[in-house]
């Protein structure tokens, strides 16, 4: 029963940090096209996780095997948003212009975790209501 409340906590955590980090990206000027493809896989996300929070009051059984996707999401979707809120405010200087192409290969890498991650667990989600 402990692990179903943790996988629960996950969940919600997971929820906030990644709304956060999509206020965060919109509220960026100009961001770069990665930023906004980035902004889009998490809103993709949040939808995703209203889902499975639906699904923990109904079938509180299933989110168990999901805890450890669950925790690498939270994981990456933190260190994205210490990444972001270093360039939030500032205005892009030619030091911090050549500082975000070493950090853009970072943020793609992440971004497609997310998605891959995201895409287990709709697959997960998507098995256990057949």
């Amino acid at each position: 029963m402990a692990e179903l409340v943790g996988v629960i906590a996950s969940v919600v955590t997971l929820g906030e940090a990644a709304r956060k980090l999509s206020r965060l990206i919109y509220s960026l000027k100009r961001a770069p096209d990665e930023l906004l493809a980035l902004n889009n896989e998490v809103t993709d996300l949040n939808l995703l996780l209203v889902q499975i929070y639906g699904l923990q009051s109904d079938q509180p059984h299933i989110m168990a095997p999901m805890f450890g996707t669950i925790e690498k999401m939270n994981e990456d979707i933190e260190v994205l948003t210490a990444l972001l809120v270093e360039y939030s405010g500032a205005r892009l200087t030619g030091f911090s212009r050549i500082k975000w192409v070493s950090e853009r290969e970072r943020v793609n890498h992440l971004r497609d975790c997310l998605k891959e991650r995201r895409i287990q667990l709709n697959t997960f989600l998507t098995l256990n209501n057949m």
